[in-house]
């Protein structure tokens, strides 16, 4: 088996719910150790990692490593992409032309002259 019993639809919302109660951060991984499953729960779905399954190990700062199987480590850096992507929103990056938008730049530093 691949990966958990669970859809990614319900796999996302599991990731939310954990990011919302700070079971998990909201970040983005730029370091990971991959193996065997060692036979740890997944910090997203909560089943068991078989050691035939692909297990990812995340640092976490300031709270040590969780265990993630490859599908549930997948879906929650989407939704942590999507919630920081949201936020950037949020504090006006996108209408200064950091996410694109009007009264950005045309990709050499000039205004577009929109």
């Amino acid at each position: 088996m691949p990966g958990p019993p669970l859809n990614e639809a319900e796999i996302r919302s599991l990731a939310r719910q954990r990011m919302e109660r700070d079971a998990l951060p909201v970040m983005l991984v730029t370091a990971l150790q991959a193996g065997y499953g060692s036979g740890q729960r997944c910090a997203v779905c909560d089943y068991f990692i078989a050691q035939s399954q692909v297990e990812y190990e995340v640092a976490i700062p300031q709270s040590g490593t969780v265990a993630l199987h490859l599908t549930c480590f997948a879906l929650w850096q989407l939704e942590c992409a999507d919630r920081l992507r949201h936020v950037n929103r949020r504090a006006g990056y996108e209408s200064q032309g950091a996410v694109g938008g009007e009264g950005g730049t045309s990709g050499t530093g000039a205004p577009d002259g929109n």
